[in-house]
């Protein structure tokens, strides 16, 4: 499949990476990413880093057939992102198209939903 078009994802009006659309499953829309450096470096969003990697490790260790579920010390501290309603992906226009929480895979791989609100 060729690759779909680049957007930025974004937290509220925080821009956290490039993603770039490859496929479809169903409901669910599969791409890669790359987190833009100012997540990691701004200590305003470490909250938003501690959250991807958190997500990434949950990830390999499904792969690796550990099923890990986020501890209740991190369902309690990650419920906010988790629940959020301020994801989105920004397209090169500025149109902003609401998302479901994204899902940060290893491998920089993401899945995601188109929000119906």
């Amino acid at each position: 499949m060729k690759p779909g078009p680049t957007r930025t994802l974004v937290y509220g009006d925080v821009a956290v990476a490039r993603v770039v659309e490859e496929d479809c499953e169903l409901v669910s829309i599969v791409g890669s990413y790359r987190l833009l450096p100012g997540v990691r470096d701004d200590p305003t969003h470490a909250e938003l880093a501690a959250w991807h990697d958190a997500r990434v490790a949950r990830a390999a260790a499904r792969r690796e057939g550990r099923d890990k579920a986020l501890s209740p010390a991190e369902a309690e501290r990650f419920g906010a992102l988790a629940r959020s309603q301020a994801w989105a992906l920004v397209d090169a226009d500025g149109t902003r198209c609401p998302i479901e929480v994204p899902d940060f895979l290893s491998g920089d791989k993401i899945v995601w939903r188109w929000s119906p609100r």
